[in-house]
């Protein structure tokens, strides 16, 4: 696989599976280094055995990899080599092209490794695409969900694991399509049945996310002037209950593989998703200028917590693993009406989605934010999801 490759590709790609690099790449997509570990164990494992695809799994890793470390490295005598100009979307635009031709025919019936190989190679371009503009990640993880409809498996089968390693790959693209289909009132493509208890980007939170679907449903069904029908507002209550009374679990098997530093960053994840959940739900029966101090109130556990899992301690440049609180965040900063609270929102942002990969990405939700906040300051008394319909776009993830 690798005899053809030039050495500057040779020395992305080693840089990409060096766990003793400062900078450690799979760190900073994953909950920690025992997650990092079987990451990187399963692409090693996926270019061997499927080394038809091998090609187009490589581009999207050589896309990924080129992009992140001229982002977070600075430049050294042994990386700064002279690089052509935009090469890394000549890797990413074969991985766009491998998805594509699997995309087409849609009428033939997928299962297992027919929908594994194009999930991984959806990830790799997404990620490349965060890396970059964001503009397009959303689009493309539905197209990639979109391939499943004509599959004949039946969507909870899609997690529960027709093929080895299938539910481990859907599950980021389904929580994805979640975060951004909850905040625009649309009803995302798939509905989590069951996911395995600890998952390298969600942890514990598999759980809420299937009840984060019915609250997208719910949603949908409410309409933007506060007025709905009593039985929508009905399920909307038994949602938030079974939210408020949910607890992560872990099981002895899973207390024994993890740091304690890794126990503490998935369980504090999922409790600031399950405050921005019910925040959320709130503000569905609320709009904005009623109820604002019960908001506000839950809104900042929400940015305590982030805070304090998120930004480095003192000494070290940044965190280095992603824990998925772009959700959380938004929820809770659209409460904030005090100048000084929201300056330090912004603040926060900047690691949630660390500036030094996500400038661009982090600008777009930042622009979100102040469209939110600008309303507000308008005296505008409506429901922050609707703000989407007409605000600049972003991307959740």
């Amino acid at each position: 696989m690798l005899a053809h490759r030039s050495s500057a590709e040779l020395s992305l790609l080693q840089a990409l599976f060096d766990k003793n690099r400062p900078t450690n790449f799979m760190d900073r997509f994953v909950l920690g280094p025992s997650f990092a570990e079987a990451e990187l164990k399963g692409l090693c494992g996926m270019l061997v055995t499927f080394p038809e695809v091998a090609e187009s799994l490589l581009s999207g890793l050589l896309a990924c990899s080129r992009r992140f470390f001229a982002l977070v490295e600075e430049p050294t005598s042994s990386n700064s080599e002279p690089k052509k100009e935009g090469e890394e979307y000549k890797y990413s635009a074969n991985a766009v092209k491998e998805l594509r031709k699997r995309g087409e025919g849609n009428e033939k019936r997928r299962e297992g490794m027919d929908l594994l190989l194009p999930m991984v190679i959806a990830l790799g371009v997404i990620t490349f695409d965060l890396l970059d503009s964001g503009l397009h990640a959303h689009s493309i993880c539905r197209y990639a969900l979109g391939l499943a409809s004509s599959s004949s498996s039946s969507p909870s089968s899609l997690e529960t694991g027709r093929s080895v390693g299938l539910e481990s790959q859907v599950l980021p693209l389904i929580h994805m399509d979640t975060c951004n289909c909850l905040v625009r009132r649309q009803v995302p493509l798939y509905q989590l049945k069951s996911a395995q208890k600890v998952d390298r980007y969600i942890g514990l939170c598999g759980p809420l996310f299937s009840l984060l679907y019915d609250v997208c449903c719910v949603s949908r069904k409410l309409r933007p002037d506060g007025t709905g029908r009593p039985e929508d507002y009905e399920e909307l209550g038994r949602v938030e209950t079974v939210v408020r009374d949910w607890k992560p679990e872990l099981s002895e098997e899973d207390v024994a593989r993890l740091t304690p530093k890794e126990i503490y960053g998935i369980t504090t994840q999922a409790f600031v998703h399950q405050k921005a959940i019910l925040l959320f739900i709130h503000r569905l029966r609320f709009g904005f200028g009623v109820e604002d101090d019960v908001a506000a109130h839950m809104a900042a556990p929400v940015l305590d917590d982030i805070r304090r899992l998120c930004c480095p301690r003192e000494g070290e440049e940044s965190l280095p693993f992603e824990y998925r609180m772009s959700l959380p965040f938004l929820i809770a900063a659209a409460e904030l009406q005090d100048t000084v609270q929201r300056a330090q929102a912004l603040g926060l942002l900047g690691w949630i989605m660390w500036k030094r990969m996500y400038h661009k990405v982090g600008g777009l939700l930042e622009r979100f934010v102040f469209h939110i906040w600008e309303a507000r300051d308008r005296g505008w008394r409506g429901y922050w999801v609707d703000l989407a319909d007409d605000g600049p776009p972003f991307v959740l993830f």
